[in-house]
């Protein structure tokens, strides 16, 4: 049995990365209403989607942007059971603490629909510090932690080929954007 070189894990592990905080910062762009913030996570997705389609090409390895199948593989790594938040990614803890609080409003914002198992909420507060969602269901009110709830994340990334390819060859914001 031939063993690889530690240098093509690395590489096969970086662009890995770099597929998943392209579909993060794909996702930030997405549930972002500040229309700065929404730029600079548009920017953010067309610098990291120039460089995983040059290094796929360069070395001819599939990548996100190749086809359906390849992109909901990594939407799964992201969205797990689509309970609780995404598989947020932050560069070190300081970056973790002044995002995470961001992410999870954003991520459950207030007024917006959740399921829980069979059944519709909808979030009338979000307590950040314990992870715990204040739900309007069926006439009650009811709190759910993160990890109890199936949000909206998994509806931005139902990409078809056509779209996955009009998002590789176009920007985001030209696609996205009215």
């Amino acid at each position: 049995m031939k063993k690889e070189k530690s240098r093509t894990l690395w590489f096969a592990n970086y662009i890995s990365i770099m597929q998943k905080e392209f579909l993060i910062s794909f996702l930030r762009f997405h549930i972002n209403t500040n229309p700065i913030y929404k730029r600079k996570y548009a920017d953010i997705c067309e610098l990291k989607k120039t460089d995983i389609i040059r290094m796929g090409y360069r070395n001819d390895i599939k990548t996100i942007f190749d086809g359906v199948d390849f992109w909901k593989k990594y939407v799964d790594m992201i969205m797990g059971d689509d309970y609780g938040l995404p598989a947020f990614i932050y560069k070190d803890h300081i970056q973790k603490m002044n995002l995470y609080e961001w992410d999870a409003s954003l991520y459950f914002p207030s007024t917006s629909i959740v399921e829980i198992g069979n059944s519709q909420g909808i979030i009338h507060t979000n307590n950040i510090s314990t992870g715990t969602l204040e739900i309007f269901m069926n006439g009650e009110r009811i709190f759910k932690k993160y990890d109890e709830v199936k949000g909206r994340g998994r509806s931005f990334f139902e990409l078809n080929d056509m779209q996955i390819k009009r998002l590789r060859d176009y920007n985001i914001t030209e696609t996205y954007c009215d």
